[in-house]
């Protein structure tokens, strides 16, 4: 599956299924299906823990000012979380940003 197309499928779950999504990837679960409700908390918990790095590589980021939920956006945020995250966690995390809208993260804008 390429980048695309795994960008597309994420942003076709809702924010709870990207959250079990990040959640199993990160507990190192072998399926992803965004059921399990620990991953989801798992996933949860990696944002509240994670958010101060998390605005610090996106909302200074000129490259974040306009993206949008779309595969591209997914792709493009995905590379900025890649210091974080490996590539599967970081297009899970990404597409859960977008779909949530940056202005959460980054109330001041990207």
């Amino acid at each position: 599956m390429s980048e695309h197309d795994e960008a597309a499928r994420l942003l076709g779950l809702d924010e709870d299924a990207l959250l079990g999504e990040l959640g199993a990837i990160l507990s190192g679960q072998p399926t992803r299906d965004g059921s399990d409700p620990n991953a989801r908390e798992t996933g949860r918990n990696w944002f509240a823990v994670n958010k101060t790095q998390l605005r610090r590589l996106v909302c200074g980021n000129p490259a974040a000012v306009g993206l949008k939920a779309d595969a591209g956006g997914v792709t493009l945020l995905a590379e900025m979380l890649g210091e974080l995250l490996g590539v599967n966690a970081a297009f899970a995390a990404a597409a859960y940003l977008l779909k949530q809208g940056l202005h959460h993260l980054c109330p001041d804008g990207p």
